[in-house]
């Protein structure tokens, strides 16, 4: 099945790019993503059917999920192709062949009239956020429902795997007629505290006989402890009470100090020390930064302005020879400073933080659907190119799901793995949808293809690599940010496709591109596993090991959040050559053969 799969598949892929020029960018799409049984997942179709016999549910790969017994109910939550439902059943989602259930079809279930029911939550509190260790998020809020509520289900599903870990199920017969309901009574009942650290989504959802309604559906993250890096901030005097500085030191990009406009901060530096630089970190992207240094008569002996063009969440500044005192302040008003690091001269940690803007030219752009996958399926690929010196533009099609925190991962991550230019967002939503949604959530065809089109024109990379076209494990996200980024890199050098764009940074040819998991049989075959001197004498996949560890909220040990899983799976290290200006791959050891030589190799 895999490989009738995999030869449908890229016989859409040679057939698009054929008719590039003919075809629609929906069309063209469409032709791509033939051979997924995803991509005809739109509407979810809801009801209960009784199995016909005991099948299997089964992964888009064919992993086997679960197994159901004969005369079980199975959901049917969506109707992907003549062949298969999509089903949930025992807490995993998955594939069932239509063969396998009665005839009864999921249209046929009677229901109530949909135009007679009305149902809102009112004063709504759910968790956004929680620490290990810190106290257990709390859930609030009324349901009101115009006919009687038959079932209420609070449940937490792990994002990665898609499995259901933990929910609360409160039914209720239609002739009890209860029409309105507390969630306090529900945050007890959730182990909160027990779970390990992960983004799930939380999903609220309300029945009425056969009819279901999601109210609410978001990201709620566990977090694991946050870590501090060494510094001699705590040998130095501040302008402000304690309780502040204890905010702006506490390893949390969720607390810290109200400062801007007319509050300023100044850091009197340790006696008889000499400091190297202060790092900044704020809640918000802030802009307009000032920073003087007096030496010990009082007198400014240095200063620095910083516009924040490069819309950073963490800034560095040298500090002046001679400096025993520092003066911060900003334009913004209500800026929350949430952490700040001084170095001592000498002192400066391997993880303190200074980043740089993206330059005009790069050599290398690799494309992620979110942060994080960028180790999962692209494990060694960053340390690697970084190590022969290249400049590395890293960019993530959705913003982090969880937020602020998130970034700061995301950003200790990528440090890690040895970038040095700061990342950039194409800025859509990280949700779970259906395919119809979220495609429209994301601009439609037209502005997925668009930004991806601007980005590349942008920063003309020699390389592109992105992800499996087929989304690894049928991720949307994935699949959508494979199929952008094709049609970008197709598109970058057509002056008649995205015009303004074309004018604003001129065309782009892109010399070369591979996609993970492309032509497995003539993979490219480049060394990861050698320790290298410029990665502190790691190899590039023990360098992704390390970063993954910086992701708090996902890298912890279990089979769902790990790179040797991932790598079994859907083999980060395997990446196929999809389209080369430059002539074949020979050596098929190095993604820039063929490339005339740019940077020199770190030592």
């Amino acid at each position: 099945m895999k490989k009738i799969l995999l030869v449908m598949l890229l016989t859409m892929i040679l057939f698009s790019c054929a008719t590039a020029s003919a075809a629609t960018p929906e069309q063209q799409a469409e032709a791509i993503l033939q051979g997924s049984r995803l991509e005809r997942y739109s509407t979810p179709l809801e009801g209960e059917l009784k199995l016909g016999a005991e099948v299997y549910i089964v992964s888009c790969k064919g992993a086997v999920l679960t197994k159901a017994q004969k005369g079980e109910d199975c959901t049917i939550i969506g109707e992907c192709d003549k062949e298969y439902y999509i089903v949930t059943e025992s807490g995993c989602a998955g594939y069932i062949q239509k063969s396998k259930v009665a005839k009864k079809s999921p249209k046929e279930i009677e229901t109530p009239e949909k135009a007679d029911w009305t149902v809102d939550v009112k004063d709504l509190q759910m968790p956004f956020l929680m620490l290990i260790g810190e106290s257990v998020p709390r859930l609030s809020g009324s349901i009101a429902s115009s006919l009687p509520l038959t079932e209420i289900r609070v449940e937490l599903y792990n994002v990665r795997s898609m499995k259901e870990e933990c929910g609360v199920y409160i039914q209720h017969s239609y002739d009890e007629n209860v029409r309105s309901f507390s969630l306090a009574s529900v945050s007890k009942l959730i182990p909160f505290s027990e779970l390990r650290p992960g983004d799930r989504y939380l999903t609220l959802t309300v029945s009425c006989g056969s009819l279901k309604k999601v109210l609410y559906n978001s990201i709620f993250c566990i977090s694991g402890s946050f870590s501090r890096h060494y510094s001699a901030t705590e040998q130095c005097a501040f302008s402000t009470p304690a309780a502040n500085v204890k905010r702006m030191t506490d390893g949390s990009c969720l607390t810290g100090w109200e400062m801007g406009g007319k509050k300023k901060l100044t850091i009197t530096f340790p006696e008889g020390k000499t400091m190297d630089s202060i790092q900044l970190e704020y809640r918000e992207v802030c802009r307009g930064i000032t920073v003087r240094y007096f030496d010990k008569d009082g007198k400014i002996i240095g200063a620095c302005r910083d516009e924040n063009l490069g819309s950073f969440y963490i800034t560095d500044y040298p500090v002046t020879e001679g400096a025993v005192k520092a003066e911060i302040s900003c334009d913004q008003k209500n800026m929350l400073l949430t952490e700040l690091y001084v170095y001592e001269k000498g002192k400066r940690p391997i993880v303190a933080q200074h980043w740089e803007e993206v330059p005009k030219k790069v050599d290398v752009m690799v494309v992620v659907a979110h942060r994080n996958d960028e180790c999962l399926f692209f494990g060694g690929v960053i340390p690697w190119c970084v190590s022969q010196g290249k400049t590395v533009a890293v960019v993530y099609m959705t913003d982090p799901a969880l937020g602020r925190p998130a970034y700061t991962e995301t950003l200790n991550a990528l440090w890690a793995l040895g970038l040095r230019t700061y990342p950039l967002y194409l800025h859509r939503v990280d949700e779970r949808t259906t395919w119809k949604i979220n495609i429209a959530s994301w601009g439609g065809y037209e502005g997925m293809y668009g930004d991806m089109t601007e980005v590349i024109r942008k920063y003309k990379p020699d390389v592109v690599i992105g992800h499996d076209l087929n989304g690894e494990f049928g991720h949307f996200n994935h699949i959508l940010t494979a199929d952008s980024t094709l049609h970008g890199v197709l598109y970058a050098g057509d002056e008649t496709m995205y015009p303004e764009t074309a004018k604003k940074y001129g065309v782009w040819d892109v010399p070369k591109y591979y996609i993970h998991l492309y032509d497995p049989e003539h993979r490219i075959n480049v060394d990861f596993d050698t320790p290298v001197e410029s990665l502190y004498n790691l190899s590039p996949l023990h360098t992704a090991y390390v970063a993954f560890e910086k992701h708090t909220t996902e890298a912890h040990h279990s089979s769902v959040y790990s790179l040797d899983s991932f790598g079994k799976d859907y083999d980060n290290t395997c990446f196929g050559l999809y389209r080369s200006l430059v002539g074949p791959d020979i050596k098929n050891n190095d993604f820039f053969e063929n490339l005339p030589k740019t940077g020199a190799k770190k030592k």
